[in-house]
This record gives C-alpha cells, structure tokens and sequence, in this order.
C-alpha cells in the first residue's frame, strides 16, 4: 500500500469536515406551546363549530314570533317595576304582549347590532345602555 493510497482517505475525510464546517448551521426554531394564548385549533373565531346536522339550520330565518313569552307574571312584574299598583285584566291582552314583545325583539336587535360593530359576539351591558338611548329612553346609573 503506498503512501498516496493511504493518504487519499485521509484526504476524503478532511475534505467532509472542511464542507461541513463552511456549510451555515442552522439553529432549531423554537415553536410555541400547542395551547398558547391566541393559538387555537385553527378554527378562528367561530369556536368548535357544529354538527353536519345544523350546517344548513344556522341559515334558516327562525324568526316566529312567539307573544306568549311575556307571561301573566312577567307583564306584572315589568308593570311593579314601572310603578303600577293595581292592573286590570284587559291589560294582559294579546295587544299588550305584542307590544313588550315588540319593544324587547328592536331593543335586542340594536344592542346586537352594537356588538357587532363593535367586533364582538358577547353583548355587553353598554350595548344595551346606548339601544335604549337610541330609542328615546335612558338608564340611571350609566352616564348616559
């Protein structure tokens, strides 16, 4: 075995590591927690989703007034708040549940409309506060 023959593995060798060492190391990057603030499942800001059977109902309009919702106790309880003693019977009528029930669905669909605007899904209590401002009432206690 000559010297060349010995040599060029020697050679070879020297020749990787002189590679190796010119080539940039790169640093490992570092990622973050799996359940970091703001790092969700990639389902932005619409939760956990829903089921494949209520895809197609969300879109649905499901607005079916129901005048009902406003109870005999209910309409009492809103007339004790607003200072009434004594209610006659005519007053829990269709006509009187329509009108609460009407005043309630705008009131609600104002303070929703705030929120939105507002980039939020949560309703907060001054959502409510400036609806009623809006429509020509206030609240004590609030500012406004």
């Amino acid at each position: 075995m000559s010297s060349k023959e010995a040599a060029a593995p020697d050679t070879a060798a020297a020749a990787d590591l002189l590679l190796a060492a010119s080539l940039p190391i790169k640093a490992p990057v570092p990622r973050p927690p799996p359940y970091a603030p703001g790092k969700g499942k990639g389902k932005g800001k619409g939760g956990k989703g829903v089921s494949k059977a209520w895809q197609m109902r969300r879109y649905i309009n499901r607005y079916h007034p129901n005048t009902n919702a406003f109870t005999r106790p209910a309409l009492r309880r809103l007339c004790r708040r607003g200072g009434v003693k004594r209610i006659s019977h005519a007053s829990y009528s269709d006509q009187a549940r329509t009108v609460a029930y009407d005043h309630v669905r705008s009131l609600v669909k104002d303070a929703v409309t705030y929120a939105d605007h507002a980039g939020r899904k949560t309703v907060m209590a001054m959502d409510v506060v400036m609806a009623v401002k809006r429509q020509g009432g206030g609240l004590w206690g609030f500012g406004y």
